[in-house]
């Protein structure tokens, strides 16, 4: 019976519901750390047991400098699986009056310079 029940509950699949994007904050002397991130929620089941939350994808920005804007010689851009991305053009500014971030930046993928996927404005919140 509880074999059966399993099964079912696999069969079944992934239960989700909308995606939604987090951007968050880490803030220290020089530089500041954005990870933006990529959830569906819903009830997952994966190798840590089941979860209400699956990341779709992420990435991880270190700016460094002080100031509200930042250019790709002080972006350091890195994927979810940690490997380096290059940035080749545009900005990352920083609105701490609404709580906010503009990405518009272009990236270098197998040798060819494209806009990078999630360019948008993110709502931060800051590290808890």
């Amino acid at each position: 019976m509880k074999a059966m029940l399993f099964a079912a509950l696999l069969s079944l699949g992934v239960v989700s519901s909308r995606a939604e994007s987090e951007a968050r904050i880490f803030e220290g002397g020089k530089e500041a750390r954005i990870e933006l991130k990529e959830y569906k929620r819903g009830l997952f089941f994966g190798s840590c047991g089941p979860s209400t939350k699956s990341v779709q994808w992420e990435y991880s920005f270190t700016l460094s400098g002080q100031g509200s804007a930042y250019t790709p010689k002080d972006i350091a851009l890195k994927d979810g699986s940690l490997n380096p991305v290059e940035v080749t053009g545009g900005k990352i500014s920083l609105d701490e009056k609404r709580k906010s971030v503009k990405i518009d930046i272009k990236i270098k993928k197998d040798g060819v310079v494209l806009d990078f996927p999630y360019n948008g404005h993110y709502k931060l919140r800051s590290k808890h």
